[in-house]
């Protein structure tokens, strides 16, 4: 039998209570207490959720986007600092590899937000297309957690947590912090927007979100 792997709030959503099934190759909770009962807490306040099963990986140099554009079928040598960019991940004859996002951070500096059941094919994939480019290219996956906020009070919860965070643009990205601890936030999701505010708001923390550091605190 395949060993599932946990995140980082594994024992957290045990000891709250939380439904554990297997996704993806992740024991993940499913549900605390009814689907009812958490869709109304998302319509009318917020919801959290433990998303850390995403991949997340790093381009940093004086490539980073040209490398990132490369990739991706979407335009990103054209999208703004701090914007994400939704885009599918292509092979040369137009076969999908995964769809993803990408962000814009810094110049110089990339993160690409893959589907948890792809990182180690899309990482490697991407490896062999790094010829040429000036960057370099870490999967940081199992450094970093990602939690998403969705809910009319997703901002305003977000916002009592981190130092420092502007009103998002929809797909942006911007770099803030709780208390001395780098995080990286933003505004995503596909989901239907609800006076401006239902879009997930995500955060990573690098190597911050461990139990009973960052990320344990942050889900209670």
């Amino acid at each position: 039998m395949t060993q599932l792997f946990k995140t980082h709030l594994y024992d957290e959503h045990v000891k709250l209570g939380g439904k554990i099934v297997p996704f993806a190759g992740w024991e993940m909770p499913v549900q605390y207490t009814s689907v009812k009962d958490e869709a109304l807490a998302v319509r009318n306040s917020v919801g959290v959720f433990d998303v850390s099963h995403m991949g997340e990986f790093f381009i940093d140099g004086k490539d980073a986007e040209a490398f990132a554009d490369y990739l991706v079928t979407n335009d990103i040598l054209s999208a703004p600092q701090g914007k994400a960019i939704y885009s599918p991940l292509c092979r040369e004859n137009g076969t999908v590899v995964d769809d993803l996002i990408v962000y814009k951070i810094a110049p110089g500096r990339v993160m690409i937000c893959v589907n948890a059941s792809n990182i180690d094919k899309d990482f490697e994939w991407m490896k062999t297309k790094k010829t040429g480019f000036d960057c370099t290219f870490t999967n940081l996956s199992n450094i970093f957690s990602l939690l998403a906020l969705q809910g009319p009070k997703a901002f305003e919860t977000l916002k009592s947590m981190v130092n420092e965070l502007p009103d998002l643009e929809y797909y942006s990205v911007f770099e803030s912090s709780i208390g001395s601890n780098p995080v990286i936030l933003a505004r995503t999701g596909l989901g239907k927007a609800h006076e401006g505010r239902c879009d997930p708001l995500w955060s990573c923390c690098k190597g911050c979100f461990t139990p009973g550091s960052l990320l344990s605190p942050l889900w209670t």
